[in-house]
Protein backbone atom coordinates (compact mmCIF):
# COMPACT_ATOMS: atom_id res chain seq x y z
CA UNK A 1 0.00 0.00 0.00
CA UNK A 2 1.02 3.60 -0.98
CA UNK A 3 1.65 6.08 1.75
CA UNK A 4 0.58 8.59 -0.69
CA UNK A 5 -3.00 6.98 -1.50
CA UNK A 6 -5.92 9.09 -1.32
CA UNK A 7 -8.57 8.45 1.18
CA UNK A 8 -11.09 6.36 -1.00
CA UNK A 9 -8.25 4.12 -2.27
CA UNK A 10 -7.62 3.09 1.30
CA UNK A 11 -10.89 2.21 2.25
CA UNK A 12 -12.53 -0.73 0.50
CA UNK A 13 -15.89 -0.11 -1.47
CA UNK A 14 -19.32 -0.04 0.48
CA UNK A 15 -22.00 -1.25 -1.42
CA UNK A 16 -25.09 1.24 -1.76
CA UNK A 17 -26.59 -0.37 1.64
CA UNK A 18 -24.63 1.31 3.64
CA UNK A 19 -26.26 4.49 3.53
CA UNK A 20 -29.96 2.73 4.36
CA UNK A 21 -27.69 1.44 7.36
CA UNK A 22 -26.64 4.28 8.44
CA UNK A 23 -30.21 6.33 7.89
CA UNK A 24 -31.90 3.35 9.82
CA UNK A 25 -29.22 3.63 12.72
CA UNK A 26 -29.98 7.66 12.92
CA UNK A 27 -33.84 7.45 12.73
CA UNK A 28 -33.96 4.49 15.08
CA UNK A 29 -31.21 5.72 17.63
CA UNK A 30 -31.67 9.57 17.64
CA UNK A 31 -35.00 9.50 19.07
CA UNK A 32 -33.94 6.89 21.75
CA UNK A 33 -31.59 8.92 22.58
CA UNK A 34 -33.06 12.06 23.06
CA UNK A 35 -35.87 9.91 25.19
CA UNK A 36 -33.30 8.73 27.43
CA UNK A 37 -32.44 12.55 27.68
CA UNK A 38 -35.18 14.13 28.60
CA UNK A 39 -36.02 10.84 30.91
CA UNK A 40 -32.68 11.76 32.86
CA UNK A 41 -33.82 15.47 33.06
CA UNK A 42 -37.04 13.95 34.15
CA UNK A 43 -35.90 11.93 36.96
CA UNK A 44 -32.32 14.02 37.81
CA UNK A 45 -35.35 17.17 39.11
CA UNK A 46 -37.38 14.65 41.03
CA UNK A 47 -34.49 13.79 42.62
CA UNK A 48 -33.43 17.06 43.26
CA UNK A 49 -36.61 18.00 44.90
CA UNK A 50 -36.31 14.35 47.17
CA UNK A 51 -32.89 15.53 48.03
CA UNK A 52 -34.44 19.26 49.09
CA UNK A 53 -37.20 17.78 50.94
CA UNK A 54 -35.05 15.34 52.90
CA UNK A 55 -32.65 17.98 53.78
CA UNK A 56 -35.88 20.87 54.88
CA UNK A 57 -37.41 17.90 56.62
CA UNK A 58 -34.31 17.29 58.96
CA UNK A 59 -33.62 21.14 59.28
CA UNK A 60 -37.52 20.82 60.67
CA UNK A 61 -36.52 17.73 63.03
CA UNK A 62 -32.98 19.09 64.73
CA UNK A 63 -35.39 22.46 65.22
CA UNK A 64 -38.92 21.29 66.33
CA UNK A 65 -38.15 19.31 69.51
CA UNK A 66 -35.45 21.62 70.52
CA UNK A 67 -38.15 24.34 72.01
CA UNK A 68 -39.49 24.88 75.28
CA UNK A 69 -42.52 25.30 73.52
CA UNK A 70 -44.60 23.67 70.88
CA UNK A 71 -45.76 26.74 69.12
CA UNK A 72 -42.39 28.05 69.23
CA UNK A 73 -41.05 25.07 68.16
CA UNK A 74 -43.08 24.59 65.07
CA UNK A 75 -42.42 28.32 64.12
CA UNK A 76 -38.70 27.58 64.18
CA UNK A 77 -38.98 24.46 62.04
CA UNK A 78 -41.07 26.19 59.36
CA UNK A 79 -39.36 29.06 59.31
CA UNK A 80 -35.89 26.44 59.04
CA UNK A 81 -37.46 24.31 56.65
CA UNK A 82 -38.60 27.54 54.41
CA UNK A 83 -35.05 28.56 54.68
CA UNK A 84 -33.45 25.43 53.48
CA UNK A 85 -36.17 25.09 50.37
CA UNK A 86 -35.48 28.08 48.97
CA UNK A 87 -31.43 27.61 49.57
CA UNK A 88 -31.93 24.61 47.05
CA UNK A 89 -33.94 27.20 44.30
CA UNK A 90 -37.48 26.13 44.87
CA UNK A 91 -40.18 28.11 45.98
CA UNK A 92 -41.04 27.73 49.81
CA UNK A 93 -44.72 28.49 48.76
CA UNK A 94 -45.02 25.14 46.77
CA UNK A 95 -43.80 23.12 49.52
CA UNK A 96 -46.23 21.90 52.28
CA UNK A 97 -45.00 20.96 55.85
CA UNK A 98 -46.52 19.16 58.61
CA UNK A 99 -45.42 18.90 62.08
CA UNK A 100 -47.56 16.38 64.07
CA UNK A 101 -47.65 14.44 66.79
CA UNK A 102 -47.30 10.58 66.75
CA UNK A 103 -50.04 9.03 68.28
CA UNK A 104 -48.09 6.90 70.32
CA UNK A 105 -47.47 9.62 72.67
CA UNK A 106 -50.81 9.45 74.54
CA UNK A 107 -52.07 13.00 73.32
CA UNK A 108 -48.94 15.09 75.15
CA UNK A 109 -46.35 17.03 73.70
CA UNK A 110 -43.45 16.97 75.98
CA UNK A 111 -40.79 14.56 77.18
CA UNK A 112 -41.13 11.15 75.74
CA UNK A 113 -43.01 12.60 73.09
CA UNK A 114 -42.36 11.89 68.81
CA UNK A 115 -43.22 14.88 66.43
CA UNK A 116 -43.72 13.97 62.55
CA UNK A 117 -42.09 16.09 60.14
CA UNK A 118 -43.31 15.61 56.87
CA UNK A 119 -42.61 17.36 53.95
CA UNK A 120 -44.59 17.41 50.26
CA UNK A 121 -43.66 19.10 46.95
CA UNK A 122 -45.00 18.90 43.71
CA UNK A 123 -42.77 19.55 40.72
CA UNK A 124 -43.65 21.00 37.78
CA UNK A 125 -42.28 19.16 35.28
CA UNK A 126 -44.13 20.38 32.35
CA UNK A 127 -40.75 22.12 31.41
CA UNK A 128 -39.25 18.77 30.22
CA UNK A 129 -40.44 18.22 26.95
CA UNK A 130 -42.15 14.95 26.38
CA UNK A 131 -41.48 13.33 29.57
CA UNK A 132 -43.37 15.67 31.57
CA UNK A 133 -46.59 15.76 29.19
CA UNK A 134 -46.45 12.00 29.36
CA UNK A 135 -45.71 11.55 33.30
CA UNK A 136 -46.87 14.65 34.52
CA UNK A 137 -46.18 16.65 37.66
CA UNK A 138 -45.58 14.23 40.53
CA UNK A 139 -45.96 15.08 44.32
CA UNK A 140 -42.48 14.06 46.37
CA UNK A 141 -43.29 13.64 50.15
CA UNK A 142 -40.77 12.68 53.07
CA UNK A 143 -41.63 11.67 56.72
CA UNK A 144 -39.44 11.82 59.55
CA UNK A 145 -40.14 11.01 63.06
CA UNK A 146 -37.76 12.30 65.83
CA UNK A 147 -38.37 12.23 69.94
CA UNK A 148 -38.81 15.54 71.52
CA UNK A 149 -35.42 16.17 73.28
CA UNK A 150 -34.88 14.99 76.88
CA UNK A 151 -32.61 17.25 78.21
CA UNK A 152 -33.27 20.57 76.74
CA UNK A 153 -37.51 20.88 77.41
CA UNK A 154 -37.46 21.67 80.96
CA UNK A 155 -41.46 21.16 81.30
CA UNK A 156 -42.88 17.98 81.25
CA UNK A 157 -45.85 18.61 78.93
CA UNK A 158 -44.50 22.11 77.44
CA UNK A 159 -45.35 21.31 74.19
CA UNK A 160 -48.51 22.67 72.57
CA UNK A 161 -49.82 21.21 69.36
CA UNK A 162 -48.73 22.63 65.83
CA UNK A 163 -51.30 24.29 63.90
Amino acid sequence: MDAFQTPTDAWPQLDCRAGITDLLEVVVIFPALTLMIFLMVYLGRAWYVRAALEDAAAAGARWAPTSLSGTQGCAQARRAMNEVISKYHLNPAGAEFNITLDSTSLGRWGRGARAIITAQYRIDQSVVPVAGAKWGNPTISTRLVVPVDYFNNRYTNGWEVCH
